[in-house]
């Protein structure tokens, strides 16, 4: 029989059609609930232990049953987990999900042992979250002088937005992240703007023709 491998899921899951080509095992209860990859959750219709063998190992899984017309044309499934057991595949990965230790000496903390609030990282880091930040020098294009330069047309804003967009461009002009260009230029492309919650106006430049 033939299974799927998905590294991503947790658990082993076989079609209840396919029970009968292998002996139709001795179905157990199953207590788990399964979330699907699109937050669906699925009852099992119980469980079965099945041997599998694999490169030469040989391992008693645990596979959770499905039923439903959604199923009857999935293949059985092995979890990655249980696909490293035989030795199906290998994933060299590490992860970091948490820090255990900080050092008083490196990072600075609430007074008086209060909890981290936004609040408080927004004083403490000022930096941080004003202004565009800074990512090195500025960042210069050759380009190539045989291709066609291209002037792209002017995107529409609603024109209810025209007023905030305006005003934050006059921002950034002053704070000197942008400088107004009045006169022709070989290249122009068009500017996108992205309204973002409770915070001002993000704008990005669209160079595809470059």
């Amino acid at each position: 029989m033939k299974f799927q491998i998905d590294s991503g899921a947790t658990c082993n899951v076989i079609p209840q059609g396919y029970l009968p080509q292998i002996g139709n095992p001795t179905i157990h209860p199953s207590n788990s609930t399964m979330v699907m990859y699109n937050d669906i959750k699925v009852k099992p219709e119980g469980l079965v232990y099945l041997e599998c063998e694999k490169n030469g190992h040989s391992l008693t899984l645990e596979f959770q049953i499905t039923a439903g017309n959604q199923f009857t044309t999935k293949p059985p499934l092995i979890c990655g987990t249980d696909s490293e057991l035989l030795d199906i595949i290998r994933i060299s990965a590490d992860e970091v999900h948490e820090t255990t230790l900080i050092s008083p000496n490196t990072c600075q903390q609430p007074p008086n042992n209060s909890p981290l609030t936004k609040t408080w990282l927004e004083q403490e880091y000022k930096d941080v979250f004003h202004g565009l930040g800074c990512i090195g020098d500025p960042v210069h294009i050759q380009l190539d002088p045989a291709k066609r330069p291209v002037q792209a047309g002017q995107r529409r804003y609603p024109v209810t937005k025209i007023p905030a967009v305006s005003a934050r461009l006059q921002e950034m002009i002053q704070e000197g992240y942008i400088t107004p260009v009045t006169e022709p230029t070989p290249w122009c492309s068009p500017m996108t703007s992205v309204d973002r919650p409770h915070k001002n106006y993000e704008f990005a430049s669209i160079q595809y023709e470059l």
